[in-house]
Formats: structure tokens, sequence, C-alpha cells
């Protein structure tokens, strides 16, 4: 209810003048207005920090209500069950799938599945990432596209990653540091929270797509590119490569190889199969149950992009086997590698 101070009390036989008249009105004022005094299409703007309850309607916020993420500064709007930034050139409020809990700071990618529907990344370097939360209710997220935002890490953080970018890890909903701008970079670090080092406060941009020149980095090689050391493989016969992927991104693996069946008998190699793995598992077959005629020469065509989330040394081999009377023998080149963009 409001309330209405007059600027000047007069008093039983106290005299009437002009200038105490005038005082009364310039003089007065009204305090403890709430919204049940305005009229139902006003709304009202409280200055104060922004309370966990979003009781009122509008709130410019001078402190830092970190519950929701609010920021001093903030013109903040309560509508449709939650406070919105007045700056919704710079984010936006969608819905996040209902098999996910997303936090404020946690890193948002979009799904498909539903219009502005986002859900939380899990990628490592996932370039669609749309943008991190400032706030949730029970099925929708304020989503900070770009501008300042808390972003919450996979790793503590130190004063030393200032400056250093944010890109997507694969722990779901969040982010982890890049030295250099890395496909996928969505943010760079400006602070560091003092109360949870794994919060960084941070400027979010669009995230970054693969643009520029591509180029082919060799991750592992196995040779044997001569001709004049054949190996049999009337028993099975393994090519290893020991990789180790300098980006957790996918990689591929190329193989520039060929068969020469050389049978003295004259004899054709039946049975052929060339199979990548990774230990027990296959990861592509490039040939089973071929004919090789004799003395024929027999490309092995294969370019497969193999998924990976850690930088950890992986045993890819690729596996020869086939028959004949006194044994055939292959000879070739196998790569894995990984493109990078500058």
């Amino acid at each position: 209810m409001a309330n209405l101070n007059k600027g000047t009390t007069f008093v039983s036989g106290g005299e009437v003048t002009a200038a105490k008249l005038n005082d009364m009105v310039d003089n007065a004022t009204i305090t403890d207005i709430t919204a049940t005094d305005l009229a139902s299409n006003n709304a009202m703007v409280t200055i104060g920090t922004a309370p966990a309850n979003k009781a009122g309607n509008l709130y410019f916020d001078n402190g830092s209500n970190s519950t929701f993420g609010a920021k001093n500064g903030e013109l903040l709007v309560y509508s449709g069950g939650m406070f919105h930034s007045a700056a919704e050139n710079v984010e936006t409020v969608m819905t996040f799938l209902s098999t996910e809990s997303p936090v404020v700071g946690s890193v948002m990618t979009l799904d498909t599945t539903t219009n502005d529907q986002v859900k939380m990344s899990s990628v490592a370097n996932d370039t669609s990432v749309v943008g991190v939360v400032a706030e949730t209710s029970s099925t929708k997220a304020r989503v900070v596209r770009t501008g300042y935002a808390k972003v919450k890490c996979n790793a503590s953080l130190t004063d030393a990653n200032r400056g250093n970018y944010l890109v997507a890890s694969a722990t779901a909903g969040q982010a982890t540091t890049a030295s250099v701008i890395e496909a996928g970079t969505f943010g760079r670090i400006m602070s560091i929270d003092i109360s949870d080092d794994t919060i960084a406060y941070a400027m979010i941009f669009p995230a970054t797509q693969p643009s520029g020149t591509a180029y082919m980095e060799v991750l592992a090689e196995d040779n044997n590119t001569t001709g004049t050391s054949y190996i049999e493989f009337n028993n099975t016969n393994v090519v290893t490569l020991t990789v180790t992927p300098n980006k957790p991104q996918p990689f591929s693996i190329k193989v520039n190889a060929f068969i020469h069946s050389n049978d003295s008998g004259g004899q054709s190699i039946t049975n052929f199969s060339a199979v990548i793995k990774e230990g027990s598992t296959t990861l592509h077959t490039i040939a089973s149950g071929l004919t090789l005629p004799y003395e024929s020469e027999w490309p092995i065509p294969a370019d497969i992009v193999i998924a990976n989330t850690g930088t950890a040394s992986r045993t890819i081999t690729l596996t020869l086997n086939g028959s004949s009377s006194d044994g055939g023998t292959y000879y070739g080149h196998v790569q894995a590698v990984q493109w990078k963009v500058v």
C-alpha cells in the first residue's frame, strides 16, 4: 500500500500561509508503493539485488544473485516463470531435454529434434554450441549466446587460465580450456570464480566453425613400399599403427596399399580379407571373401573416420588374410591422420 507523507503538517491553531500550502504539496513524498497499487497493465522497476524467489516484475540488479547467474548491472524482466535479461539480442529462452538437468554455467548445444530446443554438450570440440545457461526453470533455460557469462569447466582453473579459450569437453555440460582457437571455440576466460575454481567468467561468442585451409597431419604410419620385402599371408598378417591423436577430435585411417598376388604355382589367392580393428573391435571391413587372380595387383581403398574423445594412445591394426598354395604377398603404405584447419 502506498503512503503519502505531507510536505507540511498543520497543527491546531497554526497559521495557514501560501508558503506552507505550497510546501505541503511540493515537498510531499510517496513511499511503500507495491505492485498492488498499480493498474493491471503496469509493472514496477525495483532497484536492488534481484531475489531468488523472483518476486516483482522488473529488476535493475545492482547486486549479484548467483542463484541464477544475475550480474551487477543487468535489467531483468520476470516473465514466463523466470527472469529474462532485457538484452534479448544476446540471450534466448529455450527448452532443454526433459531427461537433463542443466545448471547455471552449463554448456548447451543445438538439439534438432524440437524447435528452439537445446541439450547439454557431451562431445569434445562440438561446433554446435549454442551458449551457456544463465538461469533454469523446470523445462526451460535462459541461454547466453553472446556476452559475459558464468561457465562450468571440467577441471580446476587458476589465474594462469585467464585469456584461455573455451571449447566443449566430453563431460556433459562442461567446458575445457584451449590455448589457441580450435574448432568449436565459443568463449574466452576473463576471470576465475574465487569460491569455485571450476567456474570461469567468460566472454561468450558464436562457436567457431572449421574454415580456412585444411591440411593432413600424419599421426602414425607403416611403410612397406619397396616391393622387395613381400609379406606372405597364407596366415594372418597384421600391420599395427599406434595412434596418439593430437586433438580430442575424430581422426581418419587412410590405407594406401595394394595386394600383389605372387604365387609360384600360378594359383589365385582365395578368401582374401582386409579389416581395420581396434583390439577385437572391427572398425571397418575393406574386403571380405575376395579372390585375387595370380600375379594381379589389387588396391586397398579406405579412408574411414574414427570417433575420438581423448588423446590417449590407441592401437589400430590392419589385418590381411588369405589362402594360396605357397603364399601370397603384399606391400603398401598405411596411415592414420587428422585434418587440421588453419
